[in-house]
């Protein structure tokens, strides 16, 4: 166990997307460690806990199970969202790619009748400029060739199609609905308290 005042050892946790973090990332900064326990349960389960923490503004230290809150936050957002649909089109993604190439296009253009111009195109720094864009045009030009001819268009309800949702679509929907969320005292989900945006 480590003692007051001992240097901690290097270690590495996951971090919320599950990416590990090592403490000597931040080697020579001031960091400050927040470790919220998986609390045991009768059944040797475990499960996570949103708690405030002990240098928190909170008149009371309040713990709540992340999956409770997790749950009611996910249901009101797709309560909130129930009529929301949106339209994923691969014509528009085509014409999106068919316009970022045309100014990769016109960037690459520019550059070579500068350096041109100015009598600097054998320059090494010039020649790795025109290089550059030219990967950047090559790759707008296969995003294209990739992109030509689809026609499909995908509607999304982003209630009733929450779970075909990826994990960042999830959390920038949640993000743009929710404006706060607080734990009073008391048990149980009834204690949570959730304001939409607009409300």
């Amino acid at each position: 166990m480590i003692q007051a005042g001992e240097k901690a050892p290097d270690f590495t946790l996951p971090d919320q997307d599950g990416n590990g973090v090592s403490l000597g990332d931040f080697a020579g900064r001031t960091l400050v460690l927040y470790f919220y326990p998986r609390a045991g349960t009768s059944n040797n389960s475990s499960y996570y806990l949103y708690r405030c923490p002990p240098n928190g503004d909170c008149p009371r230290r309040v713990t709540i199970s992340a999956e409770l809150v997790e749950n009611i936050v996910v249901s009101r957002v797709r309560d909130a969202l129930a009529d929301a649909e949106g339209r994923a089109s691969m014509q528009d993604n085509a014409r999106q790619a068919e316009v970022a190439l045309e100014r990769a296009q016109a960037h690459l253009r520019s550059a070579i009748r500068t350096f041109a111009a100015s009598g600097v195109e054998d320059e090494t720094d010039a020649q790795e400029r025109i290089a550059e864009l030219r990967a950047i045009r090559d790759q707008a030009q296969d995003e294209v060739d990739h992109l030509s001819g689809s026609r499909s268009v995908l509607t999304i309800n982003a209630a009733a199609d929450w779970d075909r949702l990826s994990l960042d679509a999830q959390r920038a929907l949640i993000r743009a609905v929710v404006s706060e969320v607080q734990v009073m005292p008391g048990r149980g989900g009834d204690r949570l308290q959730l304001l939409l945006v607009g409300e």
